[in-house]
């Protein structure tokens, strides 16, 4: 328990007091008075209150200094008061700590971002997310902002650049792409305004940046705002005759895009026939898909002028059904040649329920594309526009896709069906086509969802889809319903794309997640390869163990296959049992197994540390600290970390990885003060930071 303030002041002044009159020898009298204040400033570097802390730097001052003054005829006097340090005392050291503190206490007493800033890697700006390295300026700040604090805050931070119009709007319109990222529609809105209120749009400069806002899928949000602001110039007049028909274009465009069919074609008969100009084909293709993904299959092919020659009407269906792909989610917006799948993609994301409110829609426009192909596919000729990546068989394969995430399962499954039948009737043999990887992706991805993963695992090695992570996709969900042999048989039809060692790490976790032991112990049985990679499918068993929040089954588990009965065992099980949410919540079940992990790391750290192909780390204790502050129990954090033979400033970045209250953040602060300096104390206060702004 740290001493009183009031205490530790009595006794250091009582004591100089007694050694200034009780002494008679000069010299003896100055080093044990400078030997109460060495004790005490021992005693002030475990101090966790920064304004007693800086008391007693002062205090100390003046104590060194009365010593200069009332022995200043012996050697230690003589020496302090010729600015030199007498065992690692001087006047210069202790008023340098005594200005450090006087300048940070009062903000570490009651921490806000805007006063721990100057002690920062960057004063004037906030600091990136990882490692405390530097980030630039207010608009680095007000990104950061946006999404935790919305526009309005966000935007303070861009004050002093407002006078600058052309940098405020390149920095607001930033602000508005992050806050579409991080899903925040009214802050999109927010920011595009803020642009609209500099610039209007009255110059041809002006409208073309509107125009770009109208493009850009990240900002969609605001285009309603943006089109009303389009039309506000078009009415007035205000635009010449080559800007009035460019943005006559682009809100057809803009309209279609936003699922106002009729809108858009009114715009682009303006365009057309008022006007008098013609569309680029580029744009003339997006305008035509943008309106038949809205339903109007008619109105986009008469655009494309699709209807008389079959490759056309190919293409033009195509767009139509890869734009609806784009708006339902299920491609990134400009890339339609693949699906946006890696090894962190899940289905329950990818394939989530379309709201009410606009699925009659979707479903409408589905089926009209699909009445279009079914007409086509029996009296087509084969062609490059006809089969494989743009072609009917793909049609129907993201005409299923579409229809599951619609939650129609039938008629994914038919329109599947109709898929391959005019795959074989083309090419005979559809897999052997250089474009069958991107027929057999949706189709995998709707197989999974149905729960056929035989016919999944069919696409997956047909396509050779292995690299675009759908192995991972379907082993995780065979592993979660499937029995050994059914599961085993899945693993080796994929093995070749996936490898069967990758589909096993897969897998076993998510049986031991699911609790079946049973099925797990039989694919280890049968496993043919090398031996010693049994080994580590018991890590992972315990990793599914503990993932479903069993810690009696872990710690059984670790015992019986013998991956505790070490220090590194021990220590790895300890950090795995405090991942199970009713152990890490609960002070009493994790501060045991958090002091057990301290004991190790410190065994661990006086010796050869743990090895590792770049060396080793030997501070492997202060990560029971970090693993204290990281679950909230901050006193036990503290005094782990202060007991730690070996630490940097690790540990303390973890307490900031949560909401932390403020007397809290006044203590970790002060623990680091205390121990660390330099560019290791900013980046705790970087971080301090990024807590006290989230």
């Amino acid at each position: 328990m740290d001493v009183s303030f009031t205490t530790k002041m009595s006794l250091l002044a009582g004591g100089l007091l007694l050694t200034l009159s009780a002494c008679s020898d000069p010299q003896q009298a100055a080093q044990k008075s400078l030997q109460k204040i060495a004790a005490s400033l021992q005693q002030e570097k475990t101090d966790l209150d920064p304004q007693k802390q800086l008391a007693a730097y002062q205090q100390m001052v003046t104590d060194v200094q009365a010593i200069t003054k009332d022995y200043a005829d012996s050697a230690t006097g003589k020496a302090l008061a010729a600015g030199q340090s007498v065992d690692g005392i001087s006047v210069a050291g202790l008023t340098k700590l005594r200005d450090a503190m006087a300048e940070r206490a009062p903000c570490y007493a009651s921490p806000t971002s805007a006063c721990l800033r100057p002690f920062s890697h960057h004063p004037s700006g906030p600091t990136q997310a990882r490692g405390g390295a530097a980030a630039s300026g207010s608009a680095q700040q007000a990104a950061e902002q946006i999404c935790s604090q919305g526009f309005a805050a966000a935007d303070k931070a861009l004050e002093g650049m407002k006078i600058n119009k052309p940098a405020y709007a390149k920095e607001v319109i930033q602000l508005g792409l992050a806050a579409g990222q991080c899903q925040r529609p009214d802050d999109v809105k927010a920011a595009v305004n803020a642009f609209m209120a500099i610039y209007p749009g009255a110059d041809e400069q002006q409208v073309n940046s509107l125009l770009s806002i109208l493009a850009t899928p990240g900002l969609q949000a605001a285009w309603p705002e943006v089109m009303a602001q389009l039309e506000k110039g078009l009415q007035s007049g205000q635009y010449g005759k080559n800007a009035t028909a460019s943005v006559t274009l682009n809100l057809a465009l803009g309209y279609a895009n936003a699922g106002n069919s009729a809108k858009a074609l009114e715009k682009y008969r303006d365009f057309t026939d008022t006007l008098h100009y013609r569309a680029d084909p580029s744009t003339q293709q997006q305008l035509a898909a943008a309106i038949m993904a809205s339903g109007d299959i008619d109105s986009g092919l008469k655009i494309m002028g699709a209807t008389a020659n079959q490759d056309v009407l190919a293409v033009a269906l195509n767009q139509g059904i890869n734009a609806l792909a784009t708006r339902l989610g299920l491609f990134q917006p400009g890339i339609t040649t693949r699906l946006p799948f890696n090894e962190n993609t899940t289905l329950h994301d990818y394939l989530s329920a379309v709201s009410a409110d606009v699925k009659p829609a979707y479903q409408s426009a589905t089926q009209a594309f699909e009445g279009q192909i079914d007409n086509m596919a029996p009296t087509v000729r084969r062609s490059n526009q006809t089969v494989g990546l743009i072609g009917l068989d793909r049609d129907y394969a993201l005409l299923a896709l579409i229809h599951q995430k619609l939650g129609e399962p039938q008629l994914a499954t038919a329109a599947l069906k109709k898929g391959q039948a005019y795959g074989a009737r083309m090419l005979g043999q559809p897999e052997n086509s250089p474009d069958y990887p991107s027929i057999a992706a949706p189709g995998a991805v709707v197989l999974i969802a149905q729960g056929d993963y035989a016919g999944a695992a069919h696409l997956i090695q047909a396509g050779n889809l292995s690299s675009d992570a759908y192995g991972a996709l379907l082993m995780k969900a065979a592993g979660q319903t499937m029995n050994a042999e059914q599961t085993l048989d899945i693993a080796n039809t994929i093995s070749r794309q996936y490898g069967l060692y990758n589909t096993y790490t897969v897998v076993i976790p998510e049986m031991a997640q699911a609790g079946r032991m049973d099925d797990i112990d039989k694919l280890i049985a049968a496993w043919a390869g090398n031996p010693a990679q049994k080994r580590l499918f018991y890590g992972l068993i315990l990793d599914g163990l503990v993932a479903h929040g069993d810690a009696d089954a872990a710690k059984e588990y670790a015992q019986k296959q013998h991956l505790a009965d070490d220090d590194l065992g021990k220590l790895r099980l300890d950090a795995q049992l405090l991942k199970i949410p009713a152990i890490a919540t609960s002070q009493a079940k994790a501060e045991p197994l958090i002091r057990e992990m301290f004991q190790i790391g410190q065994t661990l750290d006086k010796g050869q540390g743990v090895q590792y192909s770049g060396g080793s780390d030997r501070m492997i204790a202060q990560n029971a600290a970090a693993a204290a502050f990281r679950n909230g129990y901050v006193d036990l954090g503290i005094e782990l970390y202060r007991a730690a033979a070996n630490k940097d400033q690790r540990p303390l970045l973890a307490a900031f990885e949560k909401k932390i209250a403020p007397q809290d953040t006044t203590r970790v602060l002060m623990l680091a003060n205390n121990q660390l300096s330099g560019d290791r104390m900013k980046t705790v206060v970087d971080h301090a930071i990024r807590a006290l702004d989230s």
